[in-house]
């Protein structure tokens, strides 16, 4: 959106997964020309998010954007006799507690 009045109010609405509605997290003036800048730091965003700008009446269209998980692995031990066991452990941010990890041995013929 651009082309707005001098300081005409600009609000950046947001809804992450866990929220039913969009709720006001930024508000701007618009600029000389009628433009406006809205910058938010990456690391507020750790969950998937909606966002859309509205001013005057006027809103743009809705924005999904998208966060993957990094996870982290370590093993107990890099070698085992035939039939031994290793134990893993590890980290996912940004958190997914309860959610479901599942790792695959690469084997001849593949993942499994």
């Amino acid at each position: 959106m651009y082309g707005f009045a001098v300081k005409q109010q600009v609000t950046l609405w947001q809804r992450a997964a866990s929220q039913r509605s969009f709720e006001p997290i930024a508000v701007v003036s618009a600029g000389a020309a009628g433009s406006y800048r809205i910058v938010r730091p990456a690391a507020l965003v750790t969950t998937n998010v909606q966002w859309y700008v509205s001013a005057a009446g006027v809103s743009t269209s809705i924005i999904t954007e998208r966060v993957r998980a990094v996870i982290t692995i370590k093993p107990s031990a890099l070698a085992t006799d035939a039939g031994g066991s290793v134990g893993f452990t590890g980290h996912v941010a940004p958190s997914h507690a309860g959610g479901r990890v599942e790792l695959q041995e690469h084997a001849a013929g593949g993942w499994r």
